[in-house]
């Protein structure tokens, strides 16, 4: 989250008017989260292993789904909702937003993403 903010602000980009209110709080969010429920375990570890995860998740970035799954829950309780002043569109374009910047944290997909 650190790195983040860091680098949005010296890039300018933070104050870039395309970026609205909702992906600006859906970015701050998304790094907050990128590593919920890490439990020191690789997406290789765990597809290798058939662990619960892995089959839940069809071995396809196991770790980043659960780490988006579990702030998707987290923003669901009554109090942890930071969407809830938000019109429903609005919701679900951050929770969009939020999955795939979540999803584009596996290493794995990095180099076949900066070669396409």
């Amino acid at each position: 989250c650190n790195s983040f903010t860091f680098l949005a602000g010296r890039s300018r980009i933070w104050k870039h008017s395309a970026l609205g209110d909702t992906s600006r709080i859906s970015c701050l969010i998304a790094a907050l989260g990128h590593d919920m429920g890490h439990f020191g375990k690789t997406n290789l570890f765990l597809t290798a292993t058939r662990h619960h995860l892995a089959i839940m998740y069809n071995d396809r970035s196991v770790l980043e789904n659960m780490h988006s799954s579990s702030l998707q829950r987290v923003l669901e309780v009554e109090g942890c909702n930071l969407l809830s002043h938000m019109a429903i569109d609005r919701v679900q374009q951050a929770r969009q937003l939020m999955i795939t910047l979540i999803l584009g944290t596996d290493s794995s997909k990095h180099l076949a993403e900066l070669s396409a």
